[in-house]
This record gives structure tokens, C-alpha cells and sequence, in this order.
């Protein structure tokens, strides 16, 4: 940030008023607004809030400092909760990675500053009792992981993430050094039956057995995973079917094209493309059944197969008519009788959108039977019912789907 005095031309009008310029204090990072106050001093609007130069007009006295408030600013784009020390910890635009400081709190603490990359925890209590394991960066790939107890203390120092390619192209090479197609917030995903093993999706799908340390390059897909889109999550790995763990499956999108895995080698899917699909921005397995597959795509459109692919449906129905942008969707149990597990959609608030301070849910109750057109389409014959209905009868799927649509509000 500069002053510039006219007085001074032709000789050097400009002036820095932050760090040196400034006793060595400074705002924020990324200036969004600029106004004098009624008394001279210059309020700067920034992602970190509202901060305040006074005496600006003087370099031996002008200092920054915050009028914040209660403001708590915050963009989070990638959430996750610890269910040891039952706090949620988050990658924030600009603000780095907040950790929540006891549960429920509004107090939160920063880990990290900067922009806050895409996070992850390792909860599993049989492999490490009485600890979790983050899983905390920048912009592109995760870059540590840090361990934490049930006090929500951190235990020892940062373990960095290596990447390195041990199979495949770029063998020998660190993803870094090999691959030019790392993202900005790059997805990634921690195995839901063993939380050691990860996925990395850039252009390419990689896996690591070891928390990061090594990868194999499994296949070069030449579409982004997740179209290059930052907020959703393309990538689902591991799952279960009728109580038995296949910790190798996944299904990754890359572009509009559909990976997966059972074990061994990979294919793709292609009626999900056949039946209207877009670039995929979400993917979801269902936790007990890998065989149901949802996708939120880049058309804001929800998208579902019972049979792991083979066929597909468009759930959207009036989705549209309550919400303009659908970015991820979750898959939770429900404790209600009669009632199946819920898919729950989330929207990303659009920068410099003011979005109200609530959340706001709309939910949709949609029928076991459903009709059927060509192109995956829902339809209107009564009695019809989805492709693989066997399938779905056999992995004990339930009556209805719970749908929900809402906003994820920045605090």
C-alpha cells in the first residue's frame, strides 16, 4: 500500500505505509475498500476484517492496527471435524488454517496463516487411540500433517508431505516436480476404511499407502479431476458392501468422465456421460454400499446409479427452482424410521455475495419408485422403478431418499 503526495513532482510523490512504512505494522492481506475516517485516519476493508492507519499523513507516528470487532471473518472452503476433541477445523481463504478452539466455541485459533488448503483427519482409534491425525496446507497439494489429542493439543511438530512418485511416470520425482497440473486448492481424499492410504487428483490419479510419503501414478486422465473447480470433492475412495470393507475401490471424476475401481484395474463409466452428465464437481459413495454413486456436476445437476454405473438418474427435480449453485453433496445415516440415508447438498457462497446469517435447508422427500426415460431422466410412470432395482433390493437400499439443498455460510 502506497501515499502519494502531488506536492512532491516531479521528484517521488510515492510512499510505503506498510511494514518499514509503517513501524513495522500492516493490515491484512487483499485490500477490498478504502475510506477516511472523521478524523483522518485511513480504514482498510480486507479479508482479515477492518484495520485502521492512524496518522497517515506522518511517517514517524503511522501505525496499523485492527478494529475488527466481533466481525470474525472467515471464507472457509474446506472443512473438516474432529470427532475426538469434537472441535471442526477448516482451509480459509486468506486467513489460513482456523482451528476451532473447544467445542462450540466461537473462539478460534490459527494453525497456519496464508490461504489455507484443503483439509482432512485420520480419526481411526484403533490404529492411533487417543489421537487424530490433521491433515492442514496451503494452495495446492496438503502440504502436513500434524497430531492431535483429545484436548485438542497438538502433540510434536509438522510431518511434511512428500509425494514422491515411486510408480508409474514420474518416477523418482516428488507430484511437485513432476507434474504441472497441480491445482489451486488441488483435491485430495483420505481412504474411508483405512485413513493412511490417500488419493490425489490433479490430471492424474495418484495413490499413496503411507499418509503422503509415496505415491503410485496410476493413470494419466487429461481432464482436471474436478474441473479445475477448487470447492467440490471428486474423489470418493474406499467402501463397503453387505458388511464387507473394499478398501480399493474409488470413483474419481476427471472432467465428465467417471474412473473406478473395485480392485485391480481401472475403468470408466461411461453411461453416466451417455445419460447427460457434466464435468463432475462431487462424488460420493454411499458408506455401505459402493455400488451407489452420487455426482453434483458443473450444470448444477444431482445425478445417481444403484448399479455402480452401469445406469443413471437425474435427481435434480425442482433442486433448480431453489437454489443457483450446487457444489457438494454429502451422504449421512438417518435415524428415521422408514426413511434412507440422506444426500445433503451444499451451495459455496459466491465471492462478495452478502448471504444471510442463517442456514437455510429446503428438503425434498423422493419417492422409492421412480420413473424412468431415456437419457437417465426422472419421468412420470407410475410403478416404474431404476435400473438394478435387484441391486439395490440386495444391498438393503431403503425406502426413500432425503435430499437437502442449502448454503455454507463464511462467519
Amino acid at each position: 500500500m502506497f501515499r502519494g503526495d502531488a506536492s512532491l513532482l516531479p521528484g517521488n510523490p510515492w510512499q510505503n505505509v506498510v511494514c518499514n512504512g509503517a513501524l513495522g505494522t500492516s493490515p491484512h492481506a487483499d485490500s477490498r475498500d478504502m475510506e477516511f475516517d472523521a478524523n483522518g485516519n485511513l480504514l482498510q476493508a480486507n479479508d482479515g476484517g477492518i484495520f485502521r492507519l492512524a496518522n497517515p499523513n506522518t511517517s514517524a507516528t503511522r501505525q496499523w492496527g485492527p478494529v475488527v470487532g466481533n466481525i470474525r471473518p472467515n471464507e472457509l472452503h474446506s472443512v473438516a471435524f474432529d470427532p475426538l476433541s469434537k472441535v471442526t477445523f477448516g482451509g480459509a481463504q486468506d486467513t489460513g488454517t482456523p482451528i476451532q478452539s473447544t467445542p462450540g466455541s466461537f473462539t478460534w485459533n490459527e494453525l497456519t496463516q496464508g490461504d489455507g488448503g484443503a483439509v482432512a483427519v485420520d480419526a481411526d482409534q484403533t490404529a492411533h487411540p487417543g489421537t487424530t491425525i490433521r491433515y492442514t496446507g496451503f494452495t495446492g497439494l496438503p502440504g502436513f500433517r500434524t497430531t492431535w489429542n483429545a484436548s485438542n493439543v497438538r502433540i510434536g511438530g509438522f510431518t511434511a508431505l512428500n509425494f514422491l512418485i515411486t510408480s508409474g511416470p514420474g518416477s523418482g520425482q516428488t507430484i511437485n516436480q513432476f507434474d504441472p497440473n497441480i491445482q489451486f486448492y488441488n483435491p485430495y481424499v483420505l481412504n474411508a476404511i483405512n485413513p493412511t492410504r490417500m488419493l490425489v487428483g490433479t490430471e492424474n490419479i495418484y495413490e499413496s499407502m503411507n499418509q503422503g510419503d509415496t505415491v503410485a501414478n496410476l493413470v494419466q486422465t487429461g481432464q482436471f479431476i474436478g474441473g479445475n473447480f477448487s470447492f467440490g470433492q471428486p474423489l470418493a475412495f474406499g467402501g463397503r458392501l453387505s458388511g464387507t470393507a473394499f478398501p480399493d475401490v474409488f470413483s474419481v471424476g476427471a472432467g465428465a468422465t467417471i474412473y473406478h475401481r473395485v480392485s485391480g484395474s481401472i475403468a470408466t463409466l461411461p453411461a453416466y456421460n451417455a445419460a447427460g452428465g457434466g464435468t463432475v464437481h462431487t462424488i460420493v459413495m454411499k458408506p455401505q454400499n459402493y455400488r451407489q454413486v452420487f455426482v453434483v456436476d458443473s450444470n448444477n445437476r444431482v445425478w445417481g446409479s444403484f448399479d455402480e454405473g452401469a445406469s443413471w438418474i437425474e435427481l435434480t427435480a425442482n433442486l433448480g427452482s431453489l437454489t443457483s449453485q450446487v457444489d457438494t453433496i454429502q451422504h449421512w445415516h438417518s435415524q428415521r424410521a422408514g426413511a434412507g440415508p440422506p444426500l445433503r447438498l451444499h451451495q459455496q457462497r459466491p465471492r462478495g455475495r452478502n448471504v444471510g446469517p442463517r442456514l437455510v435447508d429446503a428438503y425434498q422427500l423422493l419417492p422409492r419408485r421412480w420413473g424412468h426415460q431415456p437419457g437417465g431422466r426422472r419421468g412420470q410412470q407410475r410403478g416404474s422403478e431404476p435400473p438394478a432395482t435387484s441391486a439395490r433390493r440386495a444391498a438393503g437400499a431403503a425406502d426413500r431418499e432425503h435430499v437437502g439443498a442449502g448454503h455454507t455460510l463464511s462467519t
